[in-house]
């Protein structure tokens, strides 16, 4: 019997938005030569160290942020500010949440469950459903998922917005399905990432033209504008701190918790998109055609990572110097033999 084959959310989403960045990243196996965008970063930096700090290991948590950004090129300021950042953003989360309202049931809890036709309740021959769920915690008798969320702006379209979150209604459904854990809803627990910028020393040249410049739009001809002497780190740090401390308010504040109790309707619906989604899967590897979505070439206001190589019609240059090898296929699914060279990934 030839083993199924563990699909990620990642990558249905990645073959729903655009079969050719599927085709890259998945079966052609390729990354870009660059490192993670800072946003993104900062996003799997303050998660790791959430992981830890849940299960009361909180000093393991800052090591966890720390080893997330030793990844990047801590030659780079901007890194090193986003890490200062990062970590400040980590202790104020620790300041404003130094309880919680519910208990730990599961941290990082991976699953593999069957994907099931909605019509006949056939089994996928191919496919299986693979993920890791940041939590499920008991609160007031229930089970609810955790779910965490950086973002730069929490607003009310952003929040709004969260009961379209299809990762989390299939995650609700097949982690039912792999352990029987019934769960009722999703509590995202959203931090706001601070925009400050770190104070950097102005040189004396720059000083001398900003001065001038001030002095000529002054009648006087003078200023009392003085030198930019910038700022250490720990004082970024709690300048940092300080903006989190004005944010804390746990309805309009940086940090929120937002509760969503789930429709069984809308569950089932994203279920039987996803037995949908492998189908189309399927008749594109039947095929050998993945088509091209230029409408995702340009999204969070960047090009996405295949855009290059999309642009150059896959031009042989372009794919020896501007990408390398995955070293791992799905981050989220560490432990499944898909992961490995010698198995096929779809």
């Amino acid at each position: 019997m030839i083993d199924r084959i563990a699909l990620s959310y990642s990558g249905l989403r990645a073959f729903q938005n655009c079969p050719r960045a599927y085709l890259y990243r998945y079966l052609d196996r390729i990354e870009p030569m660059t490192d993670k965008p800072r946003a993104l970063r900062a996003g799997s930096a303050f998660h790791a160290a959430l992981e830890k700090h849940l299960i009361g290991d909180t000093d393991g948590a800052r090591a966890a942020l720390v080893a997330e950004f030793a990844k990047a090129n801590l030659g780079d300021d901007r890194v090193l500010e986003n890490r200062a950042k990062t970590l400040a953003m980590f202790d104020a989360y620790v300041e404003r949440y130094p309880s919680d309202p519910f208990t730990v049931e599961r941290v990082e809890a991976e699953f593999c469950a069957p994907i099931v036709n909605p019509d006949t309740n056939a089994e996928s021959r191919t496919f299986d459903m693979g993920g890791k769920v940041d939590g499920v915690v008991l609160y007031q008798g229930e089970l609810w998922l955790l779910e965490h969320k950086t973002t730069s702006l929490i607003d009310v379209a952003y929040i709004e917005k969260l009961w379209t979150d299809f990762q989390i209604h299939a995650y609700a459904h097949f982690l039912d399905m792999a352990f029987g854990v019934h769960t009722v809803g999703v509590i995202y627990n959203i931090a706001q990432t601070c925009m400050l910028k770190k104070k950097v020393e102005e040189s004396e040249a720059d000083f001398d033209t900003r001065y001038a410049e001030l002095c000529a739009k002054n009648k006087s001809g003078k200023s009392s504008a003085t030198r930019n002497l910038g700022e250490t780190w720990d004082e970024y740090a709690a300048r940092v701190i300080a903006w989190y401390a004005e944010r804390s308010d746990p309805d309009t504040g940086a940090f929120q918790r937002v509760f969503h109790r789930f429709r069984p309707a809308k569950v089932a619906e994203v279920a039987g998109t996803v037995w949908d989604l492998t189908q189309a899967l399927l008749e594109a590897r039947r095929a050998q055609r993945y088509i091209r979505n230029p409408s995702q070439c340009y999204v969070y206001n960047r090009a996405y990572d295949y855009e290059p190589l999309c642009r150059s019609c896959d031009d042989p240059l372009i794919r020896a110097n501007c990408y390398r090898d995955r070293p791992v296929l799905n981050e989220e699914l560490s432990g499944n033999p898909s992961d490995t060279p010698d198995e096929p990934a779809f």
